[in-house]
């Protein structure tokens, strides 16, 4: 391609997290979504009002903090029903990460030692 067609621009947008928040529907047809704490989906453009309902779990760093293994897959169980329901094939988080500086103001978003 020449880099300049409809789907090279989808591609760059959809990896370069182009227009965050909203989700991404990629050539390939797999939803990516954004959501730390549980799913995160808009139907239109008001990203406040036109959002599927979704589970809104605790912190990551809180979930870590309980150790309780059991918790963590039920939680991942629900968050991947969600998903299935919504048609959402890839959701970025929760995530894992070393957290080098306390004033990093996401955190929160990761589990962590």
């Amino acid at each position: 391609t020449n880099g300049g067609d409809i789907e090279s621009q989808q591609h760059r947008r959809s990896a370069s997290g182009g227009h965050h928040p909203k989700h991404h529907p990629i050539p390939t047809g797999i939803t990516i979504t954004d959501g730390p704490h549980g799913l995160r989906k808009t139907l239109g453009e008001d990203l406040l009002e036109d959002r599927i309902p979704a589970t809104c779990f605790p912190t990551a760093s809180a979930l870590a903090s309980s150790w309780d293994v059991n918790l963590l897959h039920k939680v991942g169980v629900t968050l991947a029903q969600e998903c299935v329901a919504a048609d959402v094939g890839v959701l970025l988080g929760p995530g894992m990460n070393i957290k080098r500086h306390p004033c990093c103001g996401r955190n929160f978003e990761y589990f962590s030692e």
